[in-house]
């Protein structure tokens, strides 16, 4: 009976172990996971961030090629306003 009862007291720690184990090795890959997580966010925001640049550069660039193409009207009507005179 005392062999048993060792034997199941062994098998019992060795199962404790192994699940301790285990959690552990999930806490470990729980946090990876976190981290990928967290890194494709900043990734991401970074991104949105470029984007939204690019955006006001764009918008920049368009208002100044509409202030150039009105100054090349108002340049044009002052020249035939010239050439009538």
């Amino acid at each position: 009976m005392h062999q048993w009862l060792q034997t199941v007291r062994k098998r019992e720690q060795a199962q404790l172990e192994e699940d301790r184990k285990k959690e552990e090795r999930f806490l470990r890959e729980k946090e990876k996971e976190s981290e990928r997580v967290a890194a494709e966010m900043q990734k991401q925001f970074e991104l949105q961030q470029k984007l939204i640049e690019e955006k006001q550069k764009l918008a920049l660039l368009e208002k100044q090629r509409e202030i150039e193409r009105l100054q090349k009207e108002q340049d044009r009507q002052l020249f035939e306003g010239v050439r009538l005179e």
